[in-house]
Parts: C-alpha cells; structure tokens; sequence
C-alpha cells in the first residue's frame, strides 16, 4: 500500500506533464534521475492517454530533432539508438611482395590492393564496455610487468649494496625505468576503466570486427584501424 501511495503521488505530479516530454523520460529509461515508481506512474498516465509504449532505451520517436546534430543513431552493435560516434577503418586484398634496397640491406614490403574506408557507428555504452574490459586487461599486464622488473631491480640494488661492482650502473637506471614506466601504464588502466573512458582505437576494433565477415565474402582479408593503416609501407600504385 506504502508503494501504490507513492506511485499515486507520483502520477498526479506527471499528469501536468505533457505526452512528448513523459514519452522523452519514458524511452530514455535514466535510472539515475527516475526512480522505478516513477515509470509506474509515467506508464498508468500514458496508458490512460491511449498511447502506446514504445521501447525503453531509445529515443523519442515523435521529438522534433536532427538526430545527425545530437549524434543519436542505430548502434550497429547493440541495434539500439544511443548517443555515439562513426569508427572508421581501412581494408583491402593483399596483392603480393616486393624487395628493395634500403641502403643496408633488403626489406621485404607487402603490397595491397583495393584499399577501401568504412564507418560504423556506435553508442558510446557499447565501446564504453569494450575499452573498460580493455583497460582492466592492460592494468593487469602491467602490474605484472611492474612487479617482475621491482624484483630484478630490487635484487640488483641489494648486490650493489653489498659491494658486487659486477653490477652495472647503467643497468640500475635502465630497470628503474621501466619499472616506473609499467607502474605508470597501470595506474593510466585503472584510472581509464573508472572514469568510463572511450578509447578511439578500440571502437576502430569493434567496427572492423562488425563488418569483416561480410567484407571477407568479398575477397578482403587486411584490416587497419587509423594507427595500423598509417604505419603501412604501401606501393601507392595499387592503392586504388
């Protein structure tokens, strides 16, 4: 009865509100600003209305807005509309190799053909999700390496100490970097997964993994995000 009071009180603040602005509160569904007997109340105000209750999740369908302008679009991920942004990625057909000289020595370089862009969009929750799973997995590699590298230099400081000059100094310094550097790398993990950051490079990976299947049917098997497809040596030739 304490809950049916609540909603009661709820609703009668809701009917002031208009259809557009309580279907907006209803399809959005933010849990954070909206409590859940809020939407109870929300639905029996709707439902008395006559409208039809349209999915939760996405947005108005009736709001008179530029979707392009507020970046709401169909996730190609999740199928839902959400707030995100266009990945795009570069594939082509590999076409052989060529050797050249380079002054010291021979370099063997890969040649493509073919070489396409594409972007998908997605929400920002999809590769939001993604880049945490991402950013918990680069922590743990570098604690690890951070705690690997403090026991080798850790070991060598306590020789030096000891008087073995068989140590090098050099040595010393270069481990304290790299210990420093694995902890700084582990420290930027966590500090990504919590604040919920979006990496670039990883909704890149999400939209090449979205599309290659159906890419690879068409005889493309090479795939880059921006970082791997700047970084190619290509014969520009058979670029297009």
């Amino acid at each position: 009865m304490e809950t049916l009071s609540l909603v009661e009180q709820i609703r009668k603040r809701m009917e002031d509100k208009s259809t557009e602005e309580l279907l907006e509160i209803w399809q959005k569904h933010d849990t954070d600003e909206w409590s859940s007997e809020a939407f109870d109340a929300i639905q029996q105000v709707l439902s008395a209305r006559g409208e039809k209750l349209p999915q939760q999740g996405q947005l108005p369908i009736n709001q008179n807005i530029d979707l392009e302008d507020v970046n709401f679009l169909t996730c190609e991920k999740c199928k839902m509309m959400a707030k995100g942004n266009h990945y795009t990625f570069y594939y082509g057909k590999t076409s052989g190799k060529k050797t050249e000289n380079t002054g010291n020595g021979m370099r063997v370089i890969q040649l493509y053909s073919n070489i396409r862009s594409e972007s998908v969009y997605l929400c920002d929750n999809c590769v939001r999700t993604a880049s945490r799973i991402n950013n918990t997995g680069s922590s743990i590699v570098f604690f690890f390496l951070t705690f690997i590298t403090s026991l080798f230099l850790g070991g060598m400081i306590f020789e030096k100490i000891n008087g073995d000059d068989q140590v090098p100094t050099i040595l010393l310094i270069v481990l304290g970097i790299f210990s420093l550097a694995f902890l700084l790398g582990s420290i930027d993990s966590i500090h990504k997964r919590k604040t919920g950051h979006i990496d670039q490079n990883t909704g890149e990976q999400m939209a090449i993994l979205s599309r290659m299947a159906d890419l690879k049917t068409l005889g493309y098997d090479s795939f880059w995000n921006t970082e791997g497809y700047k970084s190619l040596s290509i014969d520009i030739s058979t670029k297009f």
